[in-house]
């Protein structure tokens, strides 16, 4: 079937930030999206960041996501004219923490998705397809350090505990990276290992 069609989206954003006292940062942001075909949404988001002392920064926030189908997903290549959009609130905390004379930072963060419609493409012939009602809560961890001037390494390791399986999304991820530099040179090293993938 071919079809003439058109979509069209705005979108006005506001995001403010302030700091209070000097350890204490806030910020906040509005998103208003309209489109043409699912009309308008308030995507709003809060959040904030606390020094702890000693280089350590206490964080959180809480979010809205928001996106509607496009185009490619609607009408092309495993199309689905049917597809809502998608809506995700993302509750957030964490901590991060410089050593060794800042040549180390480490990212520990805590969080809770919950949302509904996700839109995840699961192969021929069914294409594109909204996923119903999804609530995931996980840990990620974050490591960049440079041991060395030339010597960079980073490491970064996820698990989700999915109360709904999501398609492509696996329990546990983790990836190690290295990067070596001999002056013009850059030598790279990588590993990844995916376990508990759902397909």
């Amino acid at each position: 079937v071919f079809a003439d069609t058109t979509i069209s989206e705005y979108g006005l954003y506001a995001f403010t930030q302030q700091s209070i006292a000097e350890k204490l940062t806030l910020n906040a942001g509005l998103r208003y999206q309209n489109h043409s075909t699912y009309g308008g949404e308030w995507i709003p988001s809060v959040g904030f960041a606390y020094d702890l002392g000693k280089l350590t920064i206490w964080r959180g926030t809480v979010s809205k996501g928001f996106r509607s189908p496009t185009i490619r997903e609607l009408f092309m290549w495993g199309p689905n004219p049917n597809l809502r959009p998608e809506t995700v609130w993302n509750y957030e905390t964490g901590f991060s923490k410089t050593f060794f004379n800042q040549k180390m930072n480490a990212e520990l963060t805590f969080y809770i998705v919950e949302g509904d419609n996700l839109i995840v493409n699961v192969g021929p012939p069914d294409g594109f397809q909204n996923t119903g009602e999804i609530s995931n809560k996980g840990i990620e961890f974050a490591l960049n350090a440079a041991p060395t001037k030339n010597l960079k390494v980073n490491m970064t390791y996820s698990y989700i505990n999915m109360k709904t399986p999501v398609y492509a999304t696996p329990e546990h991820h983790l990836f190690l990276n290295a990067n070596y530099r001999i002056k013009k040179l850059l030598l790279t090293a990588n590993i990844q290992q995916v376990s508990n993938l759902d397909n």
